[in-house]
């Protein structure tokens, strides 16, 4: 893991596990961790991403996703730079993002788990230069 960048605010913490009564420990915190996914980037574009978000109901400035499908959502070029791991501040809850490079080794390792990766495309925009 520490060949990626993970940035200054996403954190890997180690945990101990206790049973359910609280009192006995299961594991010593070697196997297992905390990930707080404190990086954000805002990269979103939401007018390529037709048909893969919309706005929430709660909320004019969050997008939620509605498709699952590879390359429904789209990012700026810019999220290829720094860190490896981040969220997208207007998307709504329980999304984040991860580089090709970080996900190939996290699947190469088998630390998935049940995470299902989908892709997103990154367009670079045309700048007024």
């Amino acid at each position: 893991m520490h060949q990626h960048d993970f940035g200054a605010n996403n954190h890997l913490t180690p945990i101990q596990v206790f049973s359910a009564d609280g009192n006995t420990l299961i594991e010593t915190g070697e196997n297992y961790y905390h990930l707080w996914i404190g990086e954000a980037k805002d990269t979103l574009l939401d007018m390529a991403s037709a048909g893969a978000i919309g706005k929430g109901e709660s909320s004019a400035n969050f997008w939620l996703i509605t498709s699952r499908v590879d390359n429904a959502l789209a990012l700026d070029a810019r999220a290829l730079v720094g860190p490896d791991l981040w969220i997208e501040p207007r998307l709504w809850v329980c999304t984040f993002f991860m580089s090709e490079k970080l996900y190939t080794a996290l699947k190469k390792a088998k630390l998935l788990g049940g995470l299902h990766g989908i892709k997103a495309r990154v367009l670079k925009l045309p700048t007024a230069d």
